[in-house]
């Protein structure tokens, strides 16, 4: 067991203060105590759940150890986290200095972050100086700043996919509009084609009226027939034609017009970038407040000046 020895110095004043500070400490060692035992109980506790039968681990617990599922997990979580893998009750018993260092209720509390980002967040704040209250609470705040970073990332990447999607429309609005236009073309000239052969038969046909016999009448008529039942075929089809790529003009003019999405690209990025402003000026701040004011002032003068522009719209 940890022995905890504590020196009294009979030199300084006995008040409450100094009573106060002494209990604080012990609190402090015992809460750091409790974390290595609850980080064995969890090794310990991961063991025996490869141990009991499947489906019996609820009684188990409640049984042989007097613990809920919920304590339990707590307890191994704390091992797989924050232990050793040759943990000993006497050896190892943090991953590392600052997790070894911390009380059991700040090591519970960080739970709630992934072990990606706790990393981060401890290096970012006075752990040791924090209150578990203060603690949870920056956890809060910067776990709500993830879920935004999260939140603008998609936003941004959905942008981008609908930037992708709008190009991949042009460049067909634009193959089709081709393809399109070569097909009026070629029935338009077809179309000559055939209303000169047209005419050229009518011609024929008025010029002959007195010298044909009943039988070649009746055949040039059938003739006539024919081509002007093409004609109108080929009329018909242009017309469609005509109208389809009247469509696709139009729809391949809507599609060009990006702007809005466009807008919300950039509005999008300007927020994000507004926010990581924010976070580096907030530590500005800290580290040198009479640089900040300058920098802040210089700051509000353009932010104003981009009011006015945008007033002007």
């Amino acid at each position: 067991m940890t022995d905890l020895t504590i020196t009294v110095d009979h030199n300084i004043t006995r008040t409450s203060e100094v009573v106060a500070a002494e209990i604080n400490y012990i609190k402090g060692e015992a809460s750091r105590t409790l974390l290595i035992y609850a980080i064995e109980v969890g090794k310990r506790l991961e063991e025996a759940k490869e141990l009991v039968n499947h489906g019996e681990w609820g009684a188990w617990l409640s049984e042989k150890v007097d613990y809920s599922q919920s304590k339990a997990e707590e307890l191994m979580k704390l091992y797989r986290e924050f232990g050793e893998e040759d943990l000993g009750l006497f050896g190892k018993t943090a991953k590392s200095q600052t997790y070894g260092n911390l009380p059991y209720s700040k090591a519970v509390a960080l739970l709630a972050l992934p072990n990606e980002e706790r990393e981060e967040f401890v290096k970012a704040i006075d752990i040791e100086s924090a209150t578990v209250r203060e603690l949870r609470e920056e956890i809060e705040t910067y776990k709500a700043k993830l879920a935004n970073v999260e939140d603008t990332k998609a936003a941004e990447e959905s942008k981008e996919q609908e930037a992708e999607e709008l190009t991949n429309k042009l460049a067909a609005a634009k193959a089709e509009a081709k393809r399109i236009k070569s097909e009026l073309d070629k029935t338009n000239q077809a179309n000559e084609k055939l209303a000169k052969e047209a005419d050229k038969l009518k011609k024929k046909l008025d010029s002959a009226q007195t010298t044909l016999s009943p039988e070649q009448e009746k055949l040039m008529e059938e003739e006539r027939l024919k081509v002007q039942s093409e004609l109108e075929t080929l009329n018909k089809q242009n017309t469609e034609l005509e109208e389809e790529r009247q469509a696709l003009t139009n729809k391949l003019a809507a599609a060009m017009d990006t702007s809005l999405i466009e807008t919300n690209l950039y509005f999008t990025q300007l927020q994000s970038d507004f926010e990581k402003l924010t976070t580096v000026l907030s530590r500005l701040k800290v580290n040198d407040p009479d640089k900040s004011i300058k920098v802040i002032s210089v700051i509000n003068a353009k932010l104003a000046e981009m009011q006015g522009i945008m007033e002007g719209f």
